[in-house]
């Protein structure tokens, strides 16, 4: 009982509490599926949490408890001495070249909370039911209401995304300002407003400060969007290739020397840049894979031309591992299990390109190319079953609304045209 009386499980009541009661307002304002979807989706992962502060069972990962929690405590222990003088004495250079993003309002929310890591977990909570929202909003937009309330279904319900909602790790913070970049970018297509276009590149640097690849990637989309997606007829195709070839390369050679020069290489937000370089990509693609769920084995590279080779064996791994052979351990298992769903998603979500593409060719080549550049990227620096589960998140996250409206399509309308025709039979025999 005195377990429940701590000063640190009592402020995640308090916090719970305040998010419990948003939820409910938003219900009683707006009574959709979707707030039923987050109500639910909160209240299992508030219970997942409690049980574990009773008795833990979440897996404890190692950048957790190596990393994000001393350097979040280190912070909020300096708040706790003076929060004045911690503003003054604030270390920006840290900021831009340290620490991800994600360390300096972990370290608030252990001021607040007295080092509560439940609240933390609560904090991921957080972002991960405002990405269910914001993926929810971009569907809808792209598809219908139908397709978004079950594409909001297909994420609150994985395992593995579950797991990372209640995990203090950046993870969900990520896919949040990914999915919101995404969303802020069809927004601004329809209505080019300052504010927009502001948020917008908010979300960009803020996702560069958690995880500087993927702002690379999606520079990579824009550029591609501004030059060789332009369909216009003036434009020759290959005029279009040579000139994002000629920008891109003007980028990446920009961040390279920024990169390797002695005072801006330290920048955390072009650190993206070091997986150019094959070297480097070889040395995260090793350091990864040597871990006890590493996958990569034989198909490690060493030069350029054997990761182009490998390439596509390692994607397969990196989007559909655990496999059944791979299996040693019992949260490999549950593992699997999240990801056999996803293997009868990918097939799903091939079968609806052509579609959408023939629908919206726009929005078809961006967020396409999106995922194919991220997952073929990721795939070569990233070797091991865990770090795969965490990091293509950020790719599948995109594929669930193409996914959900494929099998809607193809199950969900023939059931309810056999429910019309069955009606209209029965209506014909009153007759």
């Amino acid at each position: 009982m005195i377990k429940f009386l701590e000063p640190s499980f009592l402020a995640y009541l308090f916090f719970s509490s305040i998010i419990m009661v948003g939820l409910v307002i938003h219900l009683w304002r707006n009574r959709k599926f979707i707030q039923y979807i987050l109500i639910i989706y909160f209240l299992v992962c508030f219970c997942i949490i409690t049980t574990n502060y009773i008795k833990p069972f979440l897996p404890q990962n190692d950048d957790t408890f190596r990393y994000y929690i001393p350097n979040a405590m280190l912070h909020a222990n300096t708040l706790r001495k003076s929060v004045i003088d911690s503003f003054i004495t604030f270390n920006f250079k840290d900021f831009i070249t340290g620490n991800p993003a994600y360390i300096y309002p972990l370290s608030l929310i252990f001021y607040l909370s007295d080092d509560s890591q439940e609240v933390a977990r609560l904090f991921s909570l957080i972002f991960g039911i405002m990405s269910i929202f914001v993926l929810f909003k971009l569907t809808e937009d792209l598809y219908n209401t139908r397709t978004a309330n079950f594409t909001a279904l297909l994420l609150a319900f994985s395992p593995n995304y579950m797991l990372l909602s209640v995990a203090i790790l950046r993870d969900t913070h990520s896919i949040f300002f990914l999915l919101w970049f995404f969303r802020l970018w069809r927004l601004y297509q329809k209505t080019p407003t300052i504010k927009v276009k502001f948020l917008m590149v908010f979300s960009f640097l803020y996702l560069g400060m958690l995880r500087p690849p993927v702002m690379l990637v999606l520079l990579c989309v824009v550029i591609l969007h501004k030059t060789v997606f332009q369909y216009k007829k003036n434009k020759l195709l290959v005029a279009r290739i040579i000139q994002f070839g000629v920008i891109l390369g003007i980028l990446l050679g920009t961040f390279i020397n920024l990169y390797s020069g002695s005072v801006l290489s330290d920048l955390r937000i072009i650190k993206g840049a070091e997986y150019i370089d094959i070297d480097n990509m070889i040395k995260r693609s090793d350091s990864t894979s040597d871990a006890d769920s590493g996958y990569t084995g034989e198909f490690r590279y060493t030069n350029i031309y054997e990761a182009i080779l490998f390439m596509p064996i390692l994607v397969i791994y990196f989007m559909g591992s655990p496999f059944p052979w791979m299996v040693k351990k019992t949260n490999q298992a549950l593992a699997m299990a999240d990801s056999s769903v996803l293997w009868f998603l990918y097939i799903y979500f091939f079968l609806e390109i052509k579609a959408f593409y023939k629908r919206d060719r726009k929005w078809a080549l961006i967020i396409f190319s999106y995922i194919l550049i991220g997952v073929c990227s990721a795939s070569l620096v990233q070797g091991n079953m865990g770090g795969a589960l965490r990091h293509r998140l950020l790719f599948t996250a995109l594929m669930f609304p193409f996914a959900a409206n494929n099998i809607l399509n193809r199950f969900a309308s023939r059931k309810w045209n056999n429910k019309l025709i069955m009606k209209s039979r029965q209506n014909m025999v009153k007759i």
